[in-house]
């Protein structure tokens, strides 16, 4: 619900095309493949590495630094070369904001879908009621997908003015958004 609001509101509001918002979802999707791929072999043999070089507190923060770093790296990465393959994107503001929606709004659908699946046949839902209506899963995702669509326009303003520190903070915002995540 989170993700379909977003995008009707900003299409309403500035009237920005399908395609926009598509893109974005297609960067997430990307971005996300690239991480996982990353992940699944290296996590393990970082993280027990982590974990034995590292006092336990240290190992912790490092690991989870790690993590969301893995998000900034790959998600955002993804809409780096996206921005600098294809300039025409960084020109309309309006449309480069809708391609960070369309990224944050992908994630919330699928972790909706995700949660919603999780839920079927719990006997925890049965007591407690769906999770997927909870007041915290709801603010949890619109804060992300803010954080999602800033970083997009942080990049795509980088791309527009060619002061790549932009991107650098970009890649930082959602290091930490998903390292607070983890914690």
């Amino acid at each position: 619900l989170v993700g379909a609001l977003a995008i009707w509101g900003w299409m309403r509001r500035f009237g920005v095309r399908w395609r926009f918002f598509l893109i974005g979802g297609a960067i997430w999707v990307v971005g996300v493949a690239l991480k996982f791929g990353w992940a699944l072999p290296l996590n393990q043999p970082i993280l027990t590495a982590l974990g034995e070089s590292l006092p336990g507190h240290a190992a912790f923060v490092a690991s989870v630094i790690y993590i969301g770093l893995l998000t900034g790296l790959f998600e955002i990465g993804v809409t780096i070369v996206a921005a600098r393959r294809w300039p025409g994107l960084s020109q309309n503001a309006a449309q480069a904001i809708a391609i960070g929606i369309g990224a944050g709004a992908t994630e919330a659908l699928v972790l909706g879908a995700l949660l919603a699946l999780s839920t079927v046949g719990s006997q925890d839902a049965a007591v407690f009621g769906p999770q997927s209506l909870s007041l915290v899963q709801v603010a949890e995702r619109a804060l992300a997908l803010l954080c999602q669509t800033a970083s997009r326009g942080l990049v795509f303003f980088a791309a527009a003015t060619r002061r790549w520190r932009w991107a650098r903070a970009a890649i930082g915002l959602l290091t930490a958004v998903d390292a607070v995540a983890r914690v």
